[in-house]
């Protein structure tokens, strides 16, 4: 039997506090693949608040606070999704000159269960889980627009292209 009450907060912290957070985060991820430099990306740094998120649901998944199979239930596609091209801006803080190899020490652990999961459910190996180009656009645009308006509208009309999607006959 499962607890449900660290789901149900953790839930409502990444579905209902953290909607303009995460946008935020999605318009990094969207820069970061059109620019593949984490560097050229105006406010890389809004993607923290979600990796602070990812690595409290590990902590507290790694100390058997919470059941992996919950977690992959609840988060799955948002923890898959974030962490798909998000990984390296982790690596990239880990490894710098006054980065922290503590820096997010549990998202990984996270995303290793969660995946597995996934990947069983799916019959598939967990390295074939990354989205395809489209796809994942397409999420990360819906995550977009739980951003604040104001902050959509600078984006798209700073980067117009990035900020919509493909017409339909171009996604395939």
């Amino acid at each position: 039997m499962y607890d449900p009450t660290l789901a149900l907060h953790f839930e409502k912290e990444l579905f209902y506090e953290m909607n303009e957070q995460r946008g935020a985060a999605a318009a990094v991820l969207l820069l970061h693949a059109q620019y593949g430099d984490w560097e050229k990306v105006p406010r890389a740094s809004d993607i923290e608040p979600v990796f602070d998120f990812f690595d409290n649901l590990g902590f507290y998944l790694y100390g058997s606070q919470i059941s992996d199979r919950v977690l992959h239930q609840s988060f799955c596609h948002w923890i898959l999704l974030y962490y798909q091209d998000g990984c390296s801006y982790i690596r990239q803080r880990q490894d710098e000159p006054e980065g922290e190899k503590s820096t997010w020490e549990y998202v990984e652990y996270l995303v290793k269960q969660v995946r597995d999961i996934e990947a069983a459910k799916q019959g598939c190996a967990a390295d074939s889980l990354r989205l395809g180009p489209e796809k994942y656009k397409k999420y990360l645009l819906e995550e977009f627009d739980e951003a604040e308006d104001q902050f959509k509208e600078d984006c798209r009309k700073a980067q117009p292209g990035i900020f919509t999607l493909l017409p339909e006959k171009q996604q395939g």
